[in-house]
């Protein structure tokens, strides 16, 4: 079974993926979010065991977060794909997916992914790598 997010663990997660790791203060700078808002977001990624924190509170990716993470970022990719084939902009794409991703199942964009002919690259010319074992996700 496939954890769900909203919108703002998804932003989360896509941030600390990208940086490795994070501080809250500029979490919630990057969510534009009060940082007690960022904490509520962390505190619900932390029990869904996607992030945790470092004795410094650095708030990092789990090995399932991460896991979760590249779920998102193959969905994403797949859905772009799929909209700029049917003649979406790059651009629109990209921003209509944000809204999406998280909340479709790895089975689905699989699936998507196998109709589209198994593409190696997204519209930008990132990877798109198939999620090798989306059973172990939570």
């Amino acid at each position: 079974m496939e954890t769900k997010f909203t919108r703002r663990e998804r932003d989360c997660l896509e941030q600390i993926r990208d940086e490795g790791s994070v501080k809250l203060v500029r979490l919630s700078k990057y969510l534009n979010v009060k940082p007690p808002t960022a904490y509520s977001i962390v505190q619900r990624l932390i029990g869904k065991g996607a992030v945790s924190r470092d004795k410094n509170n650095t708030i990092m990716l789990t090995a399932l977060g991460e896991k979760n993470a590249e779920s998102i970022i193959f969905r994403h990719r797949v859905l772009e794909t799929l909209l700029t084939k049917n003649g979406v902009s790059v651009s629109d794409a990209c921003t209509e997916c944000k809204k999406l991703d998280f909340l479709i199942s790895d089975r689905v964009a699989k699936e998507l992914f196998i109709r589209l002919k198994e593409p190696k690259l997204c519209p930008h010319g990132r990877p798109i790598r198939v999620l090798q074992n989306s059973a172990n996700m939570v």
